[in-house]
């Protein structure tokens, strides 16, 4: 149920669960430029450069019990293809390994099961400038950091 802040409380076992819808759609290059962290800001450009539609941090997740909150998270982003329907959660990370963010993919895939969710560390994030060399996920220095 939806309330007049436009959140959505789920009750889950002993759990309940917030979600609440926030987010900028990224349509425009300076859209692109009001992303403060570099690798995420690359990533929208990357998305859209292939037609994807991209919202940034696109809601947050909030898990209480009683009034005190558990666990929540705010994924980077939504990515809808409109080819295929498919929507899929965009977590990036400089981080090489292990990171917080598998958590994170259970909460949203918890609450979201239809939702594809995929985290770009360090290492796909390379790989993806290595392919895709007109993106500067990372600088010279982060990669050099590995």
């Amino acid at each position: 149920m939806q309330n007049k802040e436009g959140c959505i409380k789920l009750v889950m076992g002993s759990e309940l669960v917030r979600i609440r819808r926030m987010g900028t759609p990224i349509q425009t290059l300076s859209d692109i430029y009001k992303i403060e962290n570099g690798p995420e800001r690359e990533v929208a450009r990357y998305y859209l450069d292939q037609g994807k539609e991209v919202i940034h941090e696109p809601f947050d997740i909030v898990v209480f019990r009683g009034k005190n909150a558990l666990r929540g998270t705010k994924p980077d982003f939504e990515i809808f293809d409109p080819e295929d329907g498919s929507i899929t959660i965009v977590e990036v990370t400089e981080s090489d390994g292990n990171c917080p963010k598998g958590k994170q993919r259970d909460l949203v895939t918890m609450v979201f099961p239809f939702y594809k969710f995929e985290i770009l560390r360090r290492p796909e994030l390379i790989g993806l400038q290595q392919k895709n060399p007109q993106y500067r996920f990372l600088s010279e220095r982060q990669i050099l950091a590995a």
